[in-house]
């Protein structure tokens, strides 16, 4: 109920309202403090925007235009060479603070350790076989 009278409400500052309409959104208005504020506040806002323009920018919808094209024409190459800088870094970092890891774990760096065959025994030999 309260919603039809919201809509009511907003729908009669854009067209005239029928008269079963009017009627009802006056009684509403009538019987509701709430509703009274929010018309209020609403017609303060319209008469703050009332005089509010933007200027039309020509160059805008050019611009957008020529990036959806280009967007659209863009191949999976392109994207993966314009990204390879961002990955090649990223796996950089991965493989330096795995070997630093490494390197606080076990105290020091040895091949062994980075390959990770510095804990293989003969009992783990043996089960690896199988």
């Amino acid at each position: 109920m309260m919603k039809d009278i919201h809509e009511l409400l907003m729908r009669s500052f854009e067209e005239k309202l029928s008269e079963p309409e009017q009627r009802r959104l006056e009684n509403a208005l009538k019987k509701s403090k709430e509703l009274q504020l929010e018309r209020d506040e609403i017609i303060k806002m319209r008469s703050l925007f009332q005089h509010f323009t933007i200027s039309e920018n020509p160059t805008f919808t050019k611009a957008v235009l020529k990036r959806v094209e280009l967007s659209k024409s863009e191949n999976v190459q392109a994207v993966l060479v314009r990204l390879f800088p961002r990955i090649a870094a990223a796996c950089i970092l991965f493989l330096l603070v795995s070997i630093l890891g490494l390197y606080l774990v076990d105290g020091g760096l040895s091949m062994d350790s980075i390959v990770g065959l510095d804990n293989i025994s003969e009992d783990t030999i043996t089960y690896l076989e199988f």
